[in-house]
């Protein structure tokens, strides 16, 4: 988390913009979310964003595999849960990190897991709308 930009930040929110947020949602949409919008950005440091780029590749390279149905059948392709007409590959990707420290103490992802669903991609649309 980059300091200075969290301290900015922290000192320009008000409870009335994130009311303005919920606000533009329910008009937006005609539905106001169950649950709690996270009004708050994650600031990290350029190196972070590398590394995370970085593990993304890798990890999309290794699921755009041709094979990867036949490399990953034993673990994750029981019959029973095969989806009618599924593609090969998810149109849809998330990737979740958990953020350690490198032997020299700077910050390094660790893949938590991976998700193939739509629903996570409509908050972050939305807020860039906002802002």
């Amino acid at each position: 988390m980059i300091r200075s930009v969290r301290q900015w930040y922290n000192q320009n929110f008000s409870e009335e913009k994130y009311q303005a947020l919920l606000e533009d949602l329910k008009n937006q949409y005609n539905e106001t979310p169950n649950f709690r919008i996270a009004e708050s950005p994650f600031f990290i440091p350029s190196l972070l964003k590398k590394r995370l780029l970085e593990a993304c590749e890798e990890i999309t390279d290794v699921l755009l595999r041709p094979d990867l149905k036949t490399i990953s059948q034993p673990a994750l392709y029981d019959p029973k849960y095969i989806v009618p007409n599924e593609d090969d590959h998810t149109t849809f990707l998330q990737m979740d990190f958990g953020i350690t420290l490198d032997e020299n103490g700077d910050p390094f992802p660790k893949l938590i897991e991976i998700q193939g669903f739509p629903s996570v991609y409509f908050f972050p649309d939305h807020d860039q709308q906002c802002f």
